[in-house]
């Protein structure tokens, strides 16, 4: 996302939602969108930023924060979030602080968010002045091999956007998100070969099983009983499609190990 790291330590789960990119792909193109903290461009809009399901599981932005989320409200303490009032959860960060007497509304310290990264490069065998900034500069430069042109680059990364753009064009740069997701720039090329495994809802029903009982809450139906709460509808609606990824990942997993099992064995 050519994110800063003003912009990663300080998200909210409610700075996070999707909707469904209409471009007649074979795979349903739902993206990963992020508000940033409420920050307005020179235009008095606010900024946005975008990810897709990446052709690669391993590296995948949203199956990645699907299993962090699993594990944070499956496998911990931490109960899933409660969507019946906003006081209850539009303040829970995304990557919360640690610590014994920190809960989870307290963002995460920006040296904690040095160490890891330093710890991470080290692992990686990365070596470079900029830690907690060099996604950005590395992300930017990775597209510009991939062909991506100067403009959707300049887009993704809100540098210096010009008045046409930044007041009545969307925001998000279609073309940077589908490379960088390992996709054809062009449209209609969007393609998970997982994504075609369609899991049943009882299992589905076993991630986050509080999840079920905000299906279709939230909207401007009001007359059949509906919130008009677009944050909530906006993250629910990510919360059911992370799980559906969290399940086609798993089962491609276990396919693969079936099949190396069975070589094996051959």
């Amino acid at each position: 996302m050519l994110t800063r790291n003003g912009d990663r330590h300080v998200i909210k789960i409610s700075d996070l939602f999707t909707f469904e990119f209409i471009d007649k792909s074979p795979t349903r193109c739902m993206p990963l969108i992020l508000t940033r903290a409420g920050k307005q461009n020179q235009h008095g809009r606010l900024e946005t930023a975008g990810a897709l399901r990446n052709r690669r599981a391993i590296i995948c932005p949203l199956g990645a924060l699907a299993f962090y989320l699993f594990v944070r409200w499956d496998m911990t303490d931490e109960p899933f979030p409660d969507f019946s009032q906003r006081p209850a959860w539009y303040d829970i960060r995304l990557i919360k602080g640690s610590g014994k007497n920190i809960d989870r509304t307290s963002a995460l310290a920006y040296t904690t968010q040095r160490d890891w990264a330093i710890k991470a490069f080290s692992y990686a065998g990365i070596s470079s002045h900029k830690k907690t900034h060099m996604g950005c500069s590395s992300g930017a430069k990775t597209v510009e091999l991939k062909g991506v042109n100067e403009e959707q680059i300049r887009g993704a990364g809100r540098w210096n956007q010009e008045q046409m753009v930044g007041c009545y064009l969307n925001s998000l740069p279609r073309q940077f998100m589908r490379s960088m997701a390992g996709h054809p720039a062009q449209l209609g090329c969007f393609e998970i070969r997982r994504a075609g495994l369609t899991p049943p809802p009882i299992l589905l029903s076993m991630i986050w099983p509080e999840l079920d009982r905000w299906k279709d809450r939230f909207g401007s139906n009001l007359d059949n009983g509906q919130t008009n709460d677009l944050a909530a509808m906006g993250l629910t609606n990510l919360l059911f499609y992370l799980r559906e990824i969290i399940l086609q990942v798993d089962i491609l997993i276990m396919s693969l190990t079936i099949i190396i099992i069975i070589i094996i064995i051959l």
